[in-house]
């Protein structure tokens, strides 16, 4: 087991939010007693005493949301950085009630997406907080993570983060990214879907200059594709069951 450096928690949290973590990684169901039984040892009088201390610490214990994930992502940094000669980014809202989403980033490891900051928010905000609009809000989350990433890191995003600022903004921070453009979208002056496959160089996308790779992908491999097939067939597992 490690103590997790630098984070706002006393030592006996940082013990059980250390063994969270740990789990996440390394049990293979990851539920607290799972996490309790894999790193159950004779300092705990049972794995049961240790399920109770794991439940207390996420029932009870209070920190700074925002604080902690930072402190656990540049732990996370610093071990990545060593192995990898690029980091890529996953960036995606997650709705999860009609009123509110999350904002997460999260790393590829092991076949598994690690989240590394998640920042919840009500869909129809923004006009009452900070950052004003969607944009915004991106742009302070990468600010966020900025002093623990290399340069060069590699964002990635989906359609709906096609925005000219947020380009900008990793541009002069000496970020990559890789975007997934709507067909509708306008590359030197032509939209994007009378353009044939191939790599286009140094080409104005909202008004920044970017690259462009225009796939061939048959329609079934496409995104909306995949997802209407997997949306049908939750419908049918769902009609199955009731």
């Amino acid at each position: 087991m490690f103590i997790l450096p630098n984070l706002p928690l006393s030592k006996k949290s940082k013990e059980i939010f250390s063994l969270l973590i740990q789990g996440i990684l390394l049990v293979k169901k990851p539920t607290i007693r799972e996490i309790a039984r894999f790193f159950f040892s004779p300092k705990y009088s049972s794995p049961q005493s240790l399920v109770n201390r794991i439940r207390r610490f996420l029932h009870n214990h209070k920190w700074n949301f925002i604080d902690v994930q930072i402190s656990l992502a540049r732990l996370i940094m610093n071990r990545m950085k060593s192995s990898r000669s690029f980091i890529f980014f996953l960036s995606d809202f997650t709705y999860i009630t009609y009123k509110w989403r999350v904002l997460s980033f999260a790393v590829p490891i092991g076949g598994r997406a690690l989240p590394i900051l998640l920042i919840p928010v009500k869909s129809d905000s923004f006009s009452k907080l900070r950052w004003k609009s969607e944009v915004n809000l991106i742009i302070y989350a990468i600010s966020l993570l900025l002093p623990i990433l290399p340069k060069k890191t590699v964002f990635v995003f989906d359609r709906e983060f096609t925005y000219p600022e947020l380009m900008k903004f990793l541009i002069e921070n000496e970020m990559y990214f890789i975007i997934r453009l709507k067909r509708n979208v306008y590359v030197n002056g032509k939209p994007l879907w009378k353009l044939g496959p191939g790599i286009y160089e140094n080409v104005l996308v909202h008004k920044v200059v970017a690259n462009v790779f225009v796939s061939n992908l048959p329609a079934d491999m496409l995104s909306y594709e995949l997802y209407r097939k997997r949306r049908n067939c939750r419908r049918i597992r769902e009609r199955d069951l009731s």
